[in-house]
């Protein structure tokens, strides 16, 4: 999903936190380009091909924003980083990124790149 220069927000209003993102292979699931609020539930099992930059889950562009508030990334694989690339401001308050790899050996939950905030 593309978020371009606007604001998007992910709640999971179910009763029991179960909503998910799930089995996206070939493209990551958030390319953020302006403000993204995530509130609760699941993103997992994002693989993206060998060759891609950035991460499967997230890709957090420079002079975007990402808010995560509550939910969980786990299970996510690229090259680079399997969870969060950012190269913008990225704030966590809440949730938990857990068991994410990066098949090149970098950073499996969030590589923070030089222009990145974290």
């Amino acid at each position: 999903m593309s978020n371009s220069g606007s604001t998007f927000t992910v709640t999971d209003t179910s009763s029991s936190q179960t909503g998910k993102i799930t089995s996206n292979r070939y493209i990551r699931a958030f390319d953020n380009t302006g403000t993204l609020n995530i509130n609760g539930g699941t993103i997992s099992t994002n693989l993206t091909p060998c060759n891609t930059w950035g991460a499967s889950a997230i890709h957090n562009k420079p002079g975007a924003t990402l808010n995560i508030y509550g939910g969980t990334i786990s299970e996510c694989s690229a090259k680079f980083c399997g969870a969060i690339y950012n190269e913008g401001t990225f704030n966590m308050s809440g949730g938990t990124i857990t068991s994410n790899t990066a098949t090149n050996g970098e950073a499996g939950g969030v590589q923070n790149l030089s222009t990145g905030v974290f």
